[in-house]
């Protein structure tokens, strides 16, 4: 027997593993390690074609087995709503695995019907049930459905209303049927106040969404949940102007028939609180002083919220207006011990200050970037970012109806400067093409022929006559230009306007406009035909901010003929 140094062994077994692990993977896969699908059964389908639930898992015979991907083709099914539950099977073969689908179908609606119905017609029961005969029944549907009419009768006046569905016939025959218990058509008749002595009786009605019936124009439908909110509107009403301890609660009166309804809100006015003292707290970039004068609240007056709430606005509007663009301001009443009295407290949270950083546009795709930038006025890297200005600039923006929506907001990290971006979205239409015929009795037949386009641009000429017909010349620069024609029989008037609204790129507007008028009258012929130009400019900063001036020039010449 040959023996060999147990060193050699060593060595040996190290390239026996070796090549394992080498050769492992190919004889595994010559062996068939990678299971594939033999066939796909379908089990439980009555109603469904198997060709429709086919596509839907795009699962096919001879793909590889993958688990993750049947469980895919499992959720797809069970979202089409058609199915009450669907699972699959693996069925171990020679050649791979057999996979079994088993699904349970839900029933269809073979019928909708409503029984005790007597305030509403079928047809106006069947608008508000979105259920139709073929749909796979679906329960939340019905539920859905079933909620819709109670809201129907509810607002008709059946506050008592009780419909349900037989369960069981839905599940044995697929029939749908609603059955109503209407009870009694309940109408608001009349609204009181007990215990209201600060307001009349007009002014909370104004407060309470409940009306009472008023012929065929208001049925004075009873609905509590609409009833509830009217306590809380009312006590809020009262809160908010001084009546802090105020407290209101109602009641209804049937009458002895049970259809008229008395409404009877019962108020605790309390006391009226005036303001002791008015405290900020927080505030170290304004002095207490300085966030005081622009106030309306004053001490001695009433504790009125609606002008706490302009002052919050007020003393956020400082914050904002010098870079404190994360500032945070709340009002807050505080009882004082005396009775009567409250303190008005502004408690100010305070961030950072930060200037402007780039100014990014998003959103337009044919309108300039300039057009859309302009409207900011705030310059980098000076400025202060004041986010009243983004607030002006939104509107700015959308005055000019070429865009549907207009977003300013700050982003980034840097710890001086934010960027700001103007995200837009233009409108669909920024043009209007009118014709239309009259007919007067002072001028005759009338023609008219009207072009209007708001997002005009001069300097984009188009470069075919494809582009012209197509609307993609012309168009993203900001301009207004309108052409009007109005040719007839008697009278005939031509017009065409053009308003750069920042000339040369400046604040500074420009308006062009050229006309012709010709009138035929009795025993002469009258023409008219003439240019304005104007330059105007809108103040937004310094002394004169929010005022304008404009200066104009108009040429005309009158022609009279054929006298």
């Amino acid at each position: 027997m040959n023996s060999y140094p147990a060193g050699r062994c060593v060595a040996l077994r190290r390239w026996c593993f070796a090549l394992w692990i080498i050769a492992a993977p190919f004889a595994y896969a010559q062996q068939g390690g990678e299971s594939v699908i033999t066939a796909i059964e379908w089990r439980g389908l009555a109603r469904t074609n198997v060709g429709y639930v086919t596509d839907i898992v795009s699962v096919r015979a001879g793909d590889p087995l993958d688990k993750l991907a049947l469980d895919q083709a499992v959720s797809r099914l069970l979202r089409t709503g058609k199915f009450l539950s669907a699972r699959y099977r693996l069925i171990e073969e020679d050649a791979g695995a057999r996979v079994v689908f088993e699904i349970v179908e839900r029933r269809i609606v073979t019928a909708v019907r409503y029984h005790g119905h007597t305030a509403f017609r079928e047809s106006q029961l069947a608008e508000v049930v979105a259920i139709k005969v073929g749909d796979s029944v679906d329960w939340f549907a019905i539920r859905g459905a079933r909620d819709a009419i109670r809201s129907m009768y509810r607002e008709g006046g059946y506050n008592d209303v009780v419909v349900s569905v037989d369960r069981q016939r839905v599940e044995e025959t697929g029939e749908v049927v609603f059955t109503m218990e209407e009870g009694v058509q309940v109408r608001v008749r009349k609204i009181v106040f007990e215990g209201r002595s600060a307001f009349t009786e007009g002014q909370l009605k104004k407060q309470v969404a409940t009306k009472t019936a008023f012929g065929i124009f208001r049925t004075g439908e009873f609905d509590e949940e609409r009833v509830e909110s009217d306590v809380a509107d009312l006590q809020r009403f009262y809160r908010g102007n001084g009546y802090l301890d105020a407290r209101v609660s109602y009641r209804r009166d049937l009458s002895a028939d049970g259809k008229d309804l008395t409404l009877t809100f019962t108020v605790v006015e309390g006391t009226l609180y005036k303001i002791e003292a008015i405290r900020f707290e927080g505030n170290t970039a304004f002095s207490s002083d300085e966030l005081r004068d622009g106030l309306e609240s004053m001490v001695g007056e009433t504790v009125l919220q609606p002008l706490m709430n302009s002052d919050v606005a007020t003393i956020q509007k400082m914050y904002w207006e010098l870079g404190y663009i994360y500032s945070r301001v709340r009002g807050m009443r505080v009882f004082s011990e005396e009775p009567g009295l409250a303190d008005v407290v502004f408690q100010v949270e305070e961030s950072g200050q930060f200037r402007v950083g780039r100014i990014a546009v998003r959103g337009n795709t044919r309108t300039r970037d300039k057009v859309v930038r302009r409207a900011l006025e705030l310059y980098p890297p000076d400025d202060l970012l004041d986010l009243n200005e983004a607030r002006e600039a939104e509107r700015r923006l959308l005055e000019t109806r070429i865009f549907d929506s207009a977003r300013v907001y700050p982003v980034g990290d840097d710890p001086e400067r934010r960027d700001m971006v103007i995200d837009v979205h233009e409108a669909e239409r920024s043009g209007d093409v009118m014709f239309g015929l009259g007919v007067t009795s002072n001028s005759g037949v009338v023609g008219t022929v009207l072009l209007d386009f708001k997002n005009f641009d001069l300097a984009d000429p188009p470069r075919s006559w494809d582009e012209f017909v197509k609307f993609r010349s012309f168009f993203g620069g900001g301009q207004r230009f309108r052409v009007e024609l109005q040719p007839g029989t008697d009278v005939s008037r031509f017009r065409i306007d053009f308003t750069e609204p920042y000339l040369m790129d400046k604040p500074i507007r420009f308006d062009f406009s050229g006309y012709l008028f010709e009138r035929g009258r009795d025993g002469y012929n009258e023409s008219k035909g003439g240019v304005l130009l104007s330059l105007g400019k809108r103040f937004q900063r310094g002394f004169l901010q929010g005022w304008s001036g404009e200066v104009s020039l108009r040429l005309e010449g009158v022609n009279i003929d054929d006298v």
